[in-house]
């Protein structure tokens, strides 16, 4: 069973994960989208342009989404969870 957190202690904990001190995040975007979740999957999805990341960091999420994605849910958007 996923954990529910907040959206913003999802976020902090992935861009703590995937920080590297030459990635300059204010030219590009990242998100974390809320979502239908689909079978067993989570209710989210860390979503980036792939094409304006730099190099390595589609390979850096892909080594570490299952960690998030199978651990996480977000909690529903008027809930005063904690996470």
């Amino acid at each position: 069973m996923r954990k529910i957190v907040s959206e913003a202690w999802l976020i902090k904990e992935i861009s703590a994960h995937m920080s590297e001190p030459e990635w300059d995040r204010s030219s590009f975007w990242t998100s974390v989208e809320r979502r239908k979740s689909a079978g067993d999957g989570p209710n989210w999805r860390y979503s980036f342009n792939p094409g304006s990341v730099p190099a390595g960091f589609e390979k850096r999420w892909e080594s570490i989404r299952h960690k998030f994605e199978d651990n996480f849910n977000l909690e529903e958007e008027n809930s005063k969870h904690p996470g």
